[in-house]
């Protein structure tokens, strides 16, 4: 069984200036997200089985979703779960599409989804105790939006790893 959650996954570009900002961030006791860890989930699927994740990419090969733009503009904190995270002012209308779609690829198979509302945002750093770390600057990183990835969650010993399982192209729109 494997961890795996659908999410976009940036370019090197687009890591390197979120791993900009994470270098400017002043506290020595963050546990910033290395630059090729980097994400934006869309949906998480959880421990399934090889037979299980078969079905759900054939469901997902079969997804018309379209390309969009993502606007990553201010930074946040949750105390819960104690993260650090750069978000959008708004969701594209695509990107709720796109996560929609995928919950009911997810559901179809019987799976549980999250029913809460989605929250859009890139994890900058984990186990952040207080929000003196929150930079109240706006920032205007532009993202083209042009694929999504299924991704499985690896521990090792030095961390969590994310590995690409597979890739799947958006439309133009």
């Amino acid at each position: 069984m494997e961890r795996l959650f659908f999410a976009l996954q940036p370019d090197e570009i687009i890591q390197s200036e979120l791993n900009h900002i994470i270098q400017q961030l002043d506290d020595r006791e963050l546990k910033v997200i290395k630059q090729t860890n980097l994400h934006m989930t869309l949906e998480f699927v959880g421990e399934i089985s090889e037979k299980e994740q078969h079905a759900l990419t054939t469901a997902v090969d079969k997804l018309q979703a379209k390309q969009f733009n993502l606007r990553l503009t201010h930074m946040g904190w949750w105390q819960k779960p104690a993260i650090l995270w750069l978000a959008p002012d708004e969701t594209p209308p695509l990107l709720n599409a796109l996560v929609n779609s995928l919950k009911a690829c997810i559901n179809q198979l019987g799976l549980k989804v999250d029913d809460r509302p989605y929250r859009p945002h890139v994890t900058l750093a984990r186990k952040v105790k207080q929000a003196k770390a929150v930079s109240h600057q706006k920032f205007d990183i532009e993202w083209p939006v042009s694929r999504f990835v299924l991704m499985r969650s690896e521990s090792t010993p030095t961390g969590v790893e994310y590995r690409v399982l597979r890739e799947w192209p958006l439309l133009a729109s």
